[in-house]
């Protein structure tokens, strides 16, 4: 009895370590779908076919061209150039978005950055989102995405090249500060990181934290954005939503501590969740924008 008993527990056990090497397998292969999310809720993948006011910025009321650029592994990114009235003599900032959703969800977003801040948007969506070619998205094609996006801002001759600045909110900060650390052109005036994790590695242990002992054989994606901050000299704008309810605040405490350039400032939402923390008080986060931009602007 005791010998059939010790069988059946044997036999359970390696099938329970089966299916967990299935499962392992399972989130290594896919965990490109959890990561990055070109459609969700329902909403389509271009912006295109968006209700009325999210298509395109015209639907703002804002003058723009669309742009396009090509990778180093020939992939086509679109976006669009948002410009202020006399666009050469007024700064730019170079947005790179978030995991989720098309590129005109961030159109009321960009009306208010546009009529607050007084400058040019300049945003592409990266592979696989929205317009941009249609492949499969993953942290080594983000990232050429990246330096293609820098490279566009720099040598396109559409924008003042003496007044960039960078903005990545979530995922787009880590996008952001690898192409930055990683580029060949110039250095941007500034940059804006918001919301930030410090690793995906880091984000394992806060939304999958019974999978943390096993995130060295899973993740195939892990922007070690902490890793690359120390790189960084350019003056930065650390945004921090102290309840966000997706990165915790304290990664974006652990980003602004490592960070060596010689001028940093740290805009703390008390009440900014992740998403929306700028509509918390809108005037007083476009004043620190504004404020960053317009003191290490050339103009």
């Amino acid at each position: 009895m005791e010998n059939s008993k010790l069988k059946l527990l044997v036999k359970a056990g390696v099938g329970g370590i089966s299916l967990l090497g299935v499962g392992l397998l399972t989130l290594r292969q896919f965990q490109e779908k959890l990561i990055y999310i070109p459609t969700f809720g329902g909403m389509p993948k271009s912006p295109l076919q968006n209700q009325i006011g999210d298509r395109t910025p015209k639907d703002m009321n804002l003058d723009y061209e669309n742009v396009s650029t090509v990778t180093k592994d020939n992939v086509k990114l679109k976006g669009w150039l948002i410009k202020q009235k006399d666009h050469m003599n007024k700064p730019t900032v170079v947005f790179f978005h978030e995991n989720a959703g098309n590129i005109g969800l961030r159109l009321y977003y960009f009306s208010k950055y546009y009529k607050h801040a007084g400058v040019n948007i300049l945003i592409f969506a990266y592979r696989g989102y929205s317009d941009s070619d249609d492949v499969p998205i993953d942290e080594h094609g983000l990232q050429k995405d990246s330096l293609a996006i820098i490279e566009f801002a720099f040598r396109s001759g559409k924008i003042n090249t003496d007044n960039v600045f960078f903005h990545g909110r979530s995922l787009g900060g880590a996008v952001l500060t690898y192409g930055l650390t990683h580029s060949i052109e110039k250095n941007p005036n500034g940059i804006i990181l918001e919301n930030t994790f410090t690793s995906l590695d880091d984000m394992v242990d806060v939304v999958f934290k019974p999978l943390s002992i096993f995130k060295r054989l899973i993740l195939k994606n892990h922007w070690p954005t902490i890793n690359l901050i120390s790189k960084v000299q350019v003056p930065v704008l650390f945004v921090k939503s102290n309840k966000d309810e997706l990165v915790p605040a304290s990664q974006m405490q652990q980003l602004y501590d490592k960070c060596h350039s010689a001028n940093k400032y740290l805009y703390q939402i008390e009440n900014g969740n992740h998403n929306d923390n700028w509509t918390v008080d809108v005037q007083d986060y476009f004043k620190h924008v504004h404020e960053f931009i317009h003191k290490y602007s050339h103009l």
